[in-house]
């Protein structure tokens, strides 16, 4: 699960990446289909940092210890809600 959460960070910092130079090439040469595309990118954006989130909310609630945040700030007393 560590790998697939820092995967999904590090793959959402290539789609922002990438939105962000789409959709700056697409207003500056007025081409409708990199607008678009950065567009896409957003949603993208949103799913992959979901899943991120999802990973990190299940490590917290199984107290999973791989994970560096998890120690800081977390233990097995703490109530899951």
């Amino acid at each position: 699960m560590l790998t697939l959460g820092r995967a999904c960070v590090i793959l959402a910092g290539l789609i922002a990446l990438y939105g962000i130079g789409a959709s700056l090439y697409g207003a500056r040469t007025g081409r409708r289909e990199w607008v678009d595309s950065g567009r896409r990118a957003v949603y993208a954006l949103a799913g992959v940092l979901t899943l991120a989130f999802v990973i990190l909310q299940s490590a917290f609630l199984r107290s999973d210890f791989h994970f560096q945040l998890v120690v800081d700030h977390s233990s097995t007393t703490t109530p899951a809600f």
